[in-house]
């Protein structure tokens, strides 16, 4: 019976079941009765239906087999499916997904698995557990992990690459925390330019309204707000400058 069956063949079998019903084989699936070899012949042939999937390539997991790319297209079905990335409670066969602890197994880390797949890893909050790396500097050690631009970043690449990419939250926020600190806060009515300071109306005692105003015009009349009779100028300033700021951007060539 061996005799009419080669080793490519039967393995271009197994391959051949998996474009069919896009999942991996047991052996109770290959039987004559579904066009396929059967199960006893991959066991005389290879020894054992296990052997017999690891000659093909087909990872093996608790008994059952997966291959690469029927994992990806999973995580890809699965964040489809939900309408954003998966989480490790996402995948479980209760679901109808395998399991995460494959793609652990399989790939060596769950971020690994989503970088494979090619969507953004999730951020997370546990301490170095071996598997993880920075992607930039290739440290393995951090405080968090965190996943960017489909990267796996430490802590500290996190915050210098968010920091180059979004340079003008980067003041406002700066500007917020400094605010926050004398009890000021922070609500822009306009936004940031380049040359550009943030002034408090202090308007009916909410010392929360920002105006960003050119650095020189917030510096034309001296004010503290720890003196109220000293800040009526600037106001007027500051709101003339709001109302017509297209017509001060022209005047002063502002960016």
């Amino acid at each position: 019976m061996l005799k009419q069956y080669t080793e490519e063949f039967l393995i271009r079998e197994l391959f051949r079941f998996i474009k069919i019903y896009g999942r991996l084989p047991i052996k109770r699936d290959m039987c004559v009765k579904k066009g396929f070899p059967s199960y006893r012949v991959y066991i005389t042939y290879f020894g054992s239906w296990n052997k017999a999937l690891l000659r093909a390539g087909l990872k093996i997991h608790d008994g059952l087999c997966y291959t690469k790319n029927f994992l990806i297209k999973e995580l890809q079905r699965a964040a489809k499916n939900l309408g954003r990335v998966p989480t490790k409670r996402d995948m479980i066969l209760k679901n109808g997904y395998p399991d995460y602890k494959i793609y652990q197994s399989y790939f060596g880390s769950w971020n690994n698995a989503l970088i494979a797949a090619n969507l953004n890893i999730n951020q997370m909050n546990h301490k170095y557990d071996g598997s993880e790396y920075c992607t930039i500097c290739g440290t393995n050690h951090t405080k968090q992990w965190h996943g960017y631009d489909k990267k796996q970043l430490c802590d500290l690449c996190y915050k210098k690459k968010w920091n180059i990419d979004h340079p003008e939250l980067v003041h406002i926020n700066k500007f917020k925390q400094h605010h926050k600190r004398r009890c000021y806060g922070c609500n822009p009515i306009n936004k940031k330019f380049l040359s550009s300071n943030g002034h408090h109306l202090w308007l009916n005692e909410d010392k929360s309204l920002v105006i960003f105003i050119p650095e020189f015009l917030h510096k034309l009349h001296y004010h503290n707000h720890a003196k109220p009779e000293t800040l009526q100028q600037i106001n007027c300033i500051a709101i003339d400058f709001w109302i017509n700021e297209e017509f001060y951007r022209d005047l002063y060539e502002l960016i």
